[in-house]
């Protein structure tokens, strides 16, 4: 795997961890617009990577990482 996509990795393991601990606020209409950015960020990072074949669908909400095995 090239440094590109080492990188990206990197940037999606580090991504999720965005995600999941990402708190609302108390305007509903900046909430839904501030999730829905998260999820097309989240949507564009894992199509980048399995169109790459770095990573590959591991049961309904995990990847695995094609060289490494590692489940993310």
């Amino acid at each position: 795997m090239n440094k590109q996509f080492d990188d990206l990795l990197k940037l999606y393991k580090d991504y999720i961890k965005i995600f999941n601990n990402w708190e609302t606020t108390k305007k509903s209409d900046i909430d839904y617009a501030n999730y829905d950015l998260l999820i097309k960020i989240f949507y564009s990072l894992t199509d980048l990577l399995v169109w790459n074949n770095i990573i590959e669908k591991e049961g309904i909400k995990h990847y695995r990482v094609i060289e490494s095995g590692e489940i993310i």
